[in-house]
C-alpha cells in the first residue's frame, strides 16, 4: 500500500513539471541545433533549399508533442554563419504549408469516407429489416447484420477516433507554420 502510494506520487510530480521551455512573453521554444546546410535542408533538393531535411522535420513535430494546444511557439535554430536566413525561414514556412495543405484535405477525405461507409451502414440496415420482413433467410440475415455492423462501427472509427488525431496534426502544422522563427548564427570552432 505505501509502495503504491509513494508511486502514485512520483506519478504526480512528473507530471505536474512542464516538458517544454518557455521564453519571457510565454511561448514554447524549440531549441534546434545543425550546423551544416544538409541538417537542414533535404539532401535530395536539387534547386533551390525549400524542402526541410526529414529528420529535422520529425524532430520538430516530436517536440511538438507536449506543447499544450493554447500556447505560441518560437523556433530557435542554431547553426553556422554561412547558411542564408532567409532560405532557412522558407523551407520551414514552405514544408508546414505543405503539411497542412495535405492534413486538410486529409480531414476532408475522412469525413467523406465515414459518411459513405456510414450511408452504406444504413443502407444494409434498412436492407436487413426489409428481408426480415418480407424474406427470411437465416444466412442472408445473419451476413446482412454482421455488414450492417462492421460498417458502422468503421465509420464510428473514422470519424470519432481518426479525426481527431488528423485535426491535432493540422493544429501543430499550422502552429509551425506561423512560429516565430530566430536563427542564430554560430562562431565555427578555432576562430
Amino acid at each position: 500500500m505505501l509502495f503504491r502510494k509513494k508511486w502514485k506520487e512520483l506519478g504526480k510530480q512528473i507530471s505536474s513539471e512542464k516538458t517544454y521551455i518557455e521564453d519571457s512573453k510565454n511561448n514554447v521554444v524549440i531549441n534546434i541545433k545543425a550546423e551544416t546546410d544538409e541538417k537542414i535542408f533535404s539532401e535530395y533538393n536539387y534547386d533551390s533549399n525549400e524542402k526541410l531535411n526529414s529528420e529535422l522535420d520529425a524532430f520538430i513535430v516530436e517536440k511538438m508533442a507536449f506543447v499544450p494546444a493554447q500556447k505560441d511557439v518560437r523556433l530557435k535554430l542554431y547553426t553556422n554563419p554561412e547558411v542564408n536566413s532567409k532560405d532557412v525561414e522558407l523551407a520551414i514556412r514552405n514544408n508546414y504549408k505543405k503539411k497542412y495543405i495535405g492534413t486538410k484535405q486529409e480531414l476532408f477525405r475522412n469525413a467523406v469516407f465515414s459518411g459513405i461507409i456510414l450511408c452504406v451502414g444504413l443502407l444494409c440496415f434498412a436492407l436487413f429489416f426489409l428481408m426480415h420482413a418480407y424474406f427470411y433467410n437465416v444466412y442472408v440475415e445473419a451476413v446482412m447484420e454482421v455488414a450492417t455492423w462492421v460498417f458502422t462501427w468503421e465509420s464510428l472509427v473514422s470519424f470519432c477516433i481518426r479525426r481527431p488525431e488528423i485535426r491535432r496534426r493540422k493544429i501543430i502544422y499550422l502552429k509551425l507554420f506561423a512560429a516565430e522563427i530566430k536563427i542564430v548564427k554560430l562562431k565555427t570552432l578555432g576562430e
